[in-house]
């Protein structure tokens, strides 16, 4: 980290600035700078840096937020290789401690100065992203909590691949509090919005619209039916269910909720004449209506709609037009499906993801839970369950679940199934020797494809092809050329 860092001077040539992170110590900060090129907000003020992300910077706004992917990919790079854990194991903790440093557990830990728990309201059990407090009676506020709970499962993901059992323990913990608020205050499970409308509105009000049935922002002073990005419902859709992970599964234990906000949701596109397969105009970013416009945010609203009905899912929000061809964006390198995904996600995470639960079913968060892990889940489909269980650690262990079910043996960061003979997604992939010659080129094909696979059919780029698994194929002319490989498994899966 930078002490006495340069004044930052932008790159006039693309408009990048080096990046760095600085401790301040004066106010036991860590701060990530440049932080994004959205201004600070609000939008009008004097010190409004090109470089702030929302304020991040001059008013510590959104550290849960931003800081959670970075833990989230560190944790993911570590389970690839686990040097990486060890070398920034430190530098990791010290993201996590500006948000939660908690001195009753992680104090032996080494790190910086850092406030208790900076961002966390005991009181209703969530952060709060205003790093400093409104002056008015609002106070502090809180608008993507699906986004804090990312953090939270970045916690506990780098807790589990650095064997660091504090940190494991306070992402648990705070992450289950953080699901509680959730439901409690964003998706109004206990139903007492209805009555504060009554007393607000009069008798017989009805909001018309049903995101009005819970509240994208809640504050110490108020909750809000709109987002910092305006009213429009894509906008207040997404910011409570972004980023569609598998540390998202706790939204589907309310699956009626999803498929009658879906419905609803359609029908205010109808009524707007908005079409997501043909948007014609609305496809492009409005500055003055953000998200309104940005249909982009299909892809987050399919992995979420998935959760309930992952058919639906694919049919509603992302349908996949084979004959499309895909170009990857030139910034951040992801396929987009015309204009289904917005830049944080990919085409094939998304089909991924909704075609996974095609497979096994829907999530079932409150079926049964591993006792020795965190990393498990049940999905259901037709009746049949399936659970899986995740080893984080460096040793073979059975994952055993508080209905006694056991995943036995599962290997080191690795996934277990149960029933063992629980269909396994396909996925076609192959190896090449050797790679180039002079011609005529002899080459072997090794099929390494996963699943329950019956057939095997090779295009090699020259007008040959093969339905064998394992071909060998001469190349009688100089050149480069492109094979493919498309497997059929025993459920006509390809």
């Amino acid at each position: 980290f930078e002490d006495t860092p340069q004044r930052i001077t932008t790159d006039t040539t693309n408009q990048q600035a080096p990046y760095y992170s600085y401790y301040d110590g004066k106010a036991n900060t860590l701060l990530l700078y440049p932080a994004g090129t959205t201004p600070g907000w609000p939008p009008n003020e004097e010190r409004n840096l090109q470089w702030d992300g929302y304020g991040s910077v001059t008013k510590l706004n959104d550290h849960h937020y931003t800081y959670g992917y970075y833990v989230s990919a560190a944790a993911l790079m570590t389970y690839a290789d686990p040097s990486f854990g060890d070398n920034y194991k430190y530098v990791i903790n010290q993201l996590i401690f500006d948000v939660a440093y908690d001195p009753d557990t992680c104090s032996q830990i080494p790190h910086l100065a850092f406030p208790k728990t900076r961002l966390w309201d005991s009181y209703t059990g969530h952060c709060q992203a205003s790093g400093m407090t409104y002056t008015d009676y609002s106070g502090n506020s809180d608008e993507s909590i699906s986004e804090e709970i990312q953090f939270w499962a970045g916690v506990i993901r780098w807790g589990t691949a650095t064997d660091q059992n504090e940190i494991t323990n306070l992402g648990v913990t705070r992450y289950t509090q953080a699901v509680y608020a959730y439901y409690t205050y964003w998706r109004d499970y206990f139903n007492t919005y209805p009555a504060l409308w009554v007393q607000a509105k009069g008798p017989g009000f009805d909001p018309g619209w049903i995101s009005l049935a819970y509240v994208p922002q809640i504050w110490d002073g108020k909750a809000k039916t709109s987002t910092f990005f305006g009213t429009y419902p894509t906008g207040e859709s997404v910011i409570t269910s972004l980023p569609a992970t598998s540390a998202s599964f706790y939204q589907a234990i309310d699956k009626s909720w999803i498929t009658s906000y879906t419905t609803a949701y359609e029908a205010y596109l109808k009524k707007w004449n908005m079409d997501p397969q043909h948007p014609q105009g609305y496809s492009a970013a409005d500055p003055t209506q953000p998200w309104y416009s940005q249909l982009a945010y299909y892809g987050e609203m399919a992995c979420w709609y998935a959760m309930a009905d992952p058919s639906g899912a694919l049919s509603k929000f992302f349908p996949l037009d084979p004959t499309t061809a895909l170009t990857p964006d030139p910034t951040y390198q992801t396929l987009p499906i015309n204009v289904y995904t917005e830049k944080g996600k990919d085409a094939a995470q998304v089909y991924h993801f909704v075609r996974f639960l095609q497979d096994y079913g829907v999530p079932e968060p409150l079926a049964a839970f591993a006792t020795n892990t965190p990393y498990s889940m049940v999905f259901v489909k037709n009746g049949v369950k399936t659970y899986v269980g995740f080893n984080p650690g460096a040793a073979m262990m059975d994952i055993r679940f508080n209905d006694g079910t056991v995943i036995a043996n599962v290997s080191p960061r690795q996934f277990g199934f149960w029933p063992v003979g629980a269909p396994e997604p396909v996925q076609a992939s192959f190896t090449v020797s050797p790679e180039s010659g002079s011609s005529p080129l002899v080459v072997t094909f090794t099929d390494t494809s996963k699943g329950s696979l019956t057939g095997w059919a090779w295009t090699f780029g020259d007008g040959g092809s093969s339905s064998e698994q394992n071909p060998v194929h001469t190349f009688t002319s100089p050149g480069a050329f492109e094979v493919n490989l498309t497997v059929t498994d025993v459920s006509s899966k390809t």
